[in-house]
């Protein structure tokens, strides 16, 4: 039997509900376990958590040696794109039995009620990050509409009234907590996706979907004035949520679909398609990487020209979501094949944490906060900063496994 008859079967693996933390399996059985009634996907619990870890070590203040692996260094992707794509094949999946099982009113409501949870996480942060401010010495900086303020400072210049409704429309807050705002978003327009797929209007949905992107690439329009949306444009994000719903509610099609001579040659070109935008995103000259680290094939200008037109992050450029899909499609079958190493020797690591990503993304916006207190980090030393941004990762790791706080914060 070829490899990609036993590789692709998994993609049909179920996931419960993500508040339920992933347990190891043995290294020989399948990657996946059963818990709360369902099959956990271990191989996407490992790939958030290379999405969160990229994420996390990307927004510290600093430059470490995770660095030269997370800025860009394998593709013109972040670890943002990731977390959204795969979002959205697990509520496309999720939902999809979820519908089947109490019917479409009570599974929108539950998608209602998740966005509103994570509105109020994001008011939270914000209040969190204003208490914080209160430790004499700590100086905590938020984005305003009026610039970077301490909290305290814009309630004295502008009143505790308009600091208060500003906030209340996430104009404020910590800049790390963006992909939550944006996710709140999501979350409330999931139920009219579901709604289309269930009554199979998949292209429909595609379509319009699409068509919101392809209109905003051009204009790069805003549609609130929150501060997720001067950096992430929720009109192109979406798009990217919708294909991962539309990936998960159709998994088994797909599964089928990459069993066939067709599938296997679409994973091959994604492959190389892969490899050449890796060797692309290696001459990207603006990730305050040493320039030895870079190639120089490619003049600069050209390379600051073709990344404007095709790899915008803010409004997520075509490029840039065929490189996270073919990534994550790759990415998924390599991992499957290999997986017994792979979670022998990282799995301990990847999958706590992906099996907890949100939650592990809400800590990490306060670790901050507290990062942004210490100057040494500032001093350019990769060896220090390396071993700084690990101790981050294992305390985030830590507080994961132990399940601190699990019964207070989202995940």
């Amino acid at each position: 039997m070829s490899t990609f008859n036993t590789l692709i079967p998994a993609l049909s693996a179920t996931s419960p509900d993500p508040s339920v933390p992933a347990k190891f399996i043995d290294a020989h059985s399948s990657p996946s376990t059963t818990k709360g009634g369902g099959k956990r996907d271990q191989i996407l619990d490992f790939l958030r958590g290379i999405a969160i870890f990229s994420m996390v070590t990307d927004h510290l203040l600093f430059t470490s040696g995770y660095s030269y692996l997370t800025r860009e260094r394998v593709g013109v992707v972040t670890g943002a794109e990731f977390f959204v794509l795969i979002s959205g094949v697990l509520i496309g999946h999720l939902y999809k039995q979820k519908i089947s099982r109490v019917g479409f009113t009570q599974a929108a409501g539950a998608l209602i009620r998740r966005a509103v949870q994570l509105y109020f996480v994001c008011i939270a942060i914000v209040f969190g990050v204003f208490l914080f401010s209160l430790i004499p010495g700590v100086d905590t900086k938020l984005a305003t509409p009026w610039g970077m303020y301490n909290l305290r400072g814009a309630i004295h210049d502008y009143g505790i009234f308009k600091t208060i409704g500003h906030s209340l429309m996430l104009k404020c807050g910590p800049l790390r907590m963006n992909v939550i705002g944006v996710y709140v978003v999501l979350l409330a327009g999931a139920p009219i996706a579901m709604w289309l797929l269930t009554r199979g209007r998949t292209m429909l949905l595609l379509i319009l979907s699409g068509l919101a992107w392809a209109v905003n690439l051009k204009l790069q329009a805003r549609v609130s004035h929150t501060l997720f949306d001067s950096v992430f444009r929720v009109v192109s994000w979406q798009f990217l949520f919708v294909i991962g719903m539309t990936a998960g509610y159709h998994r088994k099609q797909l599964r089928d679909f990459l069993l066939t001579s067709r599938g296997k040659l679409s994973l091959f070109l994604a492959a190389i398609i892969c490899a050449l935008l890796c060797v692309f995103a290696l001459h990207n000259p603006n990730m305050e990487l040493a320039d030895a680290a870079r190639l120089h094939w490619i003049p600069k200008t050209t390379f600051e020209k073709v990344y404007k037109a095709f790899f915008s992050r803010k409004v997520l450029a075509p490029g840039r979501i065929l490189n996270v899909i073919c990534l994550f499609g790759v990415g998924y079958v390599v991992i499957r094949e290999y997986w017994a190493f792979v979670n022998k020797w990282a799995g301990w690591f990847f999958v706590t944490i992906g099996s907890a990503s949100l939650y592990v993304y809400i800590l990490h916006v306060f670790l901050l906060q507290g990062i942004y207190q210490i100057p040494y980090f500032n001093e350019e030393n990769l060896v220090l900063n390396t071993v700084s941004a690990t101790a981050v990762m294992l305390l985030l790791w830590g507080m994961t496994k132990k399940k601190v706080l699990f019964w207070l914060i989202p995940r």
